[in-house]
């Protein structure tokens, strides 16, 4: 994989991809080379409104794009993501296609009979509303996630699909985009790590915007304070935001994780170690996937 320059990016997209079913509450913010946009032209989209826009701003110019929500299941420490099953997919691409396959007929990539529905063997393997399933493990955790852990701040489960702090079903819906992308146009965006990066394709990434607090020494938990947030944005070189800022709507932190996230893609895309971790290798690559900006 050779080494990124951000010089070859023109516009860095922070995507927080967390919502409701078929909600329309997606939050995103642009970082360009010279400014920052917490407020890009239709700020509210559904999950595929959003990849549509993506695509369409993939074929005018090359962009890095993060959205936070796992690109894959745990699948190095029993090299399988489902322990124990034989459906269980051989790749991350399969991966996606059976989650897209399951949940076909639900729209704006929603993937809840993925992991809700007792009929599908895999549900047994999630925590959702109606308790832990057989086959749940909370702990089980990508590559990743482990070094995440050690070096700065610890992700959640993807198995868990339930409560506050969940991201299995945001990252579940996420799959099925990286399905639709992965099938339909692989000649314009890479997904990264999965696939080879080239000067010619823009880049989606995985991101975890509490790790961008972390690195700048930052706690997350504050994000409401604006100085917090400033320090962040001026440790990856952007400009801060202005006083005004509302910290009271509904999606506040959604907004904040969003342009916290075009930042550090900014900041953090010319640095070599970040598109090469130490521990990024082998099953790593080619079955979990990894968070951008998650270095030893």
């Amino acid at each position: 994989m050779s080494v990124i320059n951000q010089s070859i990016f023109e516009k860095f997209i922070g995507i927080d991809w967390s919502g409701a079913k078929y909600s329309k509450n997606l939050r995103v913010a642009v970082c360009e080379p010279g400014k920052l946009v917490p407020k890009p032209e239709g700020e509210h989209w559904r999950r595929d409104e959003l990849v549509n826009w993506i695509i369409k701003e993939a074929n005018q110019r090359r962009i890095l794009v993060g959205a936070d929500f796992a690109f894959a299941y745990p699948y190095c420490d029993k090299s399988t993501y489902f322990p124990g099953l034989a459906e269980s997919p051989e790749s991350s691409l399969a991966l996606w296609q059976r989650i897209d396959s399951i949940c076909q007929d639900e729209r704006h990539f929603y993937a809840g009979p993925f992991y809700k529905d007792r009929a599908t063997p895999f549900s047994d393997y999630f925590c959702y509303q109606d308790g832990a399933r057989p086959h749940y493990v909370k702990n089980r955790l990508r590559r990743t996630d482990k070094v995440c852990a050690a070096f700065y701040t610890q992700p959640t489960c993807v198995f868990k699909c339930v409560g506050p702090d969940q991201v299995g079903s945001g990252s579940t819906a996420g799959m099925r985009a990286l399905h639709f992308l992965a099938t339909n146009h692989a000649h314009t965006m890479s997904i990264w790590p999965f696939y080879s990066i080239s000067k010619n394709k823009s880049v989606l990434v995985e991101i975890f915007p509490r790790l961008f607090f972390a690195r700048a020494r930052e706690d997350s938990r504050q994000w409401r304070d604006l100085s917090t947030v400033n320090a962040v944005l001026r440790h990856f070189k952007s400009e801060p935001l202005e006083q005004g800022f509302d910290f009271s709507s509904k999606y506040a932190e959604d907004k904040i994780d969003a342009i916290v996230s075009a930042a550090a893609l900014r900041g953090l895309s010319s640095h070599p170690k970040v598109w090469h971790p130490q521990s990024l290798e082998g099953k790593a690559q080619r079955f979990e996937g990894w968070i951008f900006g998650c270095t030893q």
